[in-house]
């Protein structure tokens, strides 16, 4: 299980924040080698001088189809759905609201609703609806000390929401003209393509560069990292004095840090620290682009850390009596 929060362009007046959270688990095994696990996920975002905001609850399921006998490759299909919620916050203000329903003779362009601007403020602008997405993720290990990771998944698959007019005319300055009743206003489609290549250098530096690519309708965003590794690991304690040989532990505490560059618009700071069954990883964008001029270059802050519980089963032993030779 782990979570993440994201504060975007923190200098803004309305600033971006996002949170996420996500639980899953193993549910049974499959032809002894593969298996099926469960999911769920919340996350809520709010941007934009309105407070336009996301909430998403999503449930998911997926096969894991090991391609070897020792699950050396493992290739998973993953489809996940929910409830989606769209909404803009009371921020916008009771005078607006007015000045708006003037023009709908006191109707509320978002929710068809009648009377004056004190209704009206009442009335959040807000829409529901499901949505799917579906994935794909390969991992496979090369050899001891090289692994790999690439998957893709489209997102909004049947994610939409239909918007009615109730008759309004005209359109106001922020609703679009030509709206019909049977308009359908769809989320678009997301593309989303990722991969990860992880190499042991040596025993205690390894590195990891990955690459991300998502794309919605015309637009597109690339990202490119590159997170090294150090393992804190202890010597053995020689006479001498001199450095003893490191002593090899699987569960040694890692520290993760690296650089990350969003093209065409932000440089990103990478930290880490890994413990045990403990991940924890801090982000910072440095916004290069024109939009610098905005946020004084402090794109976002990002914070995420995750856990993974083990539950043991307890082995079923079966009774052995001993019978003492005289």
């Amino acid at each position: 299980m782990g979570g993440l929060i994201r504060e975007q362009s923190p200098t803004i007046e309305r600033v971006y924040k996002t949170q996420d959270a996500f639980v899953d688990a193993p549910l049974l095994n499959v032809r002894k080698r593969d298996w099926v696990g469960v999911g769920a996920n919340f996350y809520s975002d709010r941007s934009g001088s309105f407070g336009l905001g996301w909430q998403t609850i999503h449930g998911s399921v997926a096969y894991h189809l090991s391609l070897d006998k020792r699950r050396n490759s493992v290739l998973t299909l993953g489809i996940h759905g929910g409830q989606v919620m769209r909404s803009v916050q009371n921020e916008w203000t009771d005078a607006v609201r007015v000045e708006e329903s003037k023009s709908f003779d006191g109707k509320s362009p978002f929710s068809g609703g009648s009377g004056g601007g004190g209704n009206m403020a009442n009335n959040e602008p807000s829409a529901s609806f499901f949505d799917l997405g579906a994935g794909m993720l390969l991992k496979s290990k090369l050899n001891k000390a090289t692994n790999i990771e690439i998957g893709f998944s489209l997102q909004h698959i049947t994610g939409n929401f239909k918007v009615k007019n109730n008759g309004i005319k005209p359109p106001s300055s922020y609703a679009l003209e030509g709206l019909q009743d049977s308009d359908d206003y769809r989320i678009p489609k997301t593309f989303i393509l990722h991969g990860t290549y992880n190499v042991d250098l040596s025993n205690v530096w390894s590195l990891s560069p990955s690459f991300l690519f998502q794309q919605a309708r015309n637009q597109n965003e690339a990202v490119i990292q590159f997170l090294g590794g150090y393992k804190l690991m202890k010597r053995e304690i020689r006479d001498d004095g001199k450095k003893g040989k490191l002593i090899k532990d699987k569960n040694a505490p890692k520290i993760r840090f690296g650089l990350g560059y969003r093209l065409g618009d932000a440089m990103q700071v990478l930290l880490g620290y890994e413990v045990g069954d403990l991940r924890i990883g801090l982000g910072y964008d440095l916004t290069l682009s024109s939009l610098s001029d905005a946020n004084s270059g402090n794109g976002a802050f990002e914070l995420a850390a995750n856990y993974i519980f083990r539950i043991y089963k307890q082995p079923d032993v079966d009774p052995t009596i001993l019978c003492p030779k005289f």
